[in-house]
């Protein structure tokens, strides 16, 4: 077989193409909707089930019918400063090792009994300093606000009117 240069060079280059583009097939399970903070699969769906735990779907929607998770993510990746962004996601990582030592599994697989005992516990240590606690915190506080900025919200619950009421203009004095 008669190689030239010119052959071996583009055999070359395409072999460094290919050897280049197949770490980017590999599944790595990361989140890219969000740039300021990264994420996992998993840790998306530990933050639904946290949501939804906090504000359950009863005859009125829950946090996962209405995005709450969505949004908190969001508004974490838009509005909060870098240091919050970071502790933010240690807490999620501590709690979910809390979770993880207390119960041998994770928040998702727990049941919805489990669930409430945890973020009871959480409710009760309130005003510890520790990420865990800012997560749950913050995620309560991101959930009740997605939840009164929802469209059911302001159009079942509290009527929103973009006018305050109707103006009267001949009105005896």
């Amino acid at each position: 077989m008669n190689i030239n240069r010119r052959s071996a060079i583009k055999q070359f280059i395409i072999l460094s193409a290919g050897v280049a583009l197949l770490p980017s097939c590999k599944s790595n399970k990361k989140v890219s909707l969000y740039n300021n903070i990264l994420i996992n699969e998993d840790q998306q769906a530990m933050l639904a089930e946290v949501a939804e735990t906090i504000l359950p779907t009863t005859d009125t929607p829950g946090a996962k019918d209405i995005s709450a998770h969505l949004f908190a993510l969001q508004m974490m990746n838009d509005c909060y400063k870098a240091d919050d962004r970071e502790k933010f996601v240690k807490g999620m990582q501590q709690f979910e090792e809390k979770v993880q030592k207390e119960y041998s599994k994770t928040f998702a697989q727990c049941t919805p009994q489990e669930r409430q005992s945890i973020v009871a516990a959480a409710e009760a240590h309130k005003d510890a300093k520790d990420e865990a606690q800012y997560f749950y915190n913050t995620l309560k506080r991101l959930t009740v606000q997605a939840y009164t900025g929802s469209k059911y919200y302001l159009t079942n619950i509290q009527v929103y009117k973009l006018v305050p009421g109707k103006y009267i203009s001949s009105v005896a004095v």
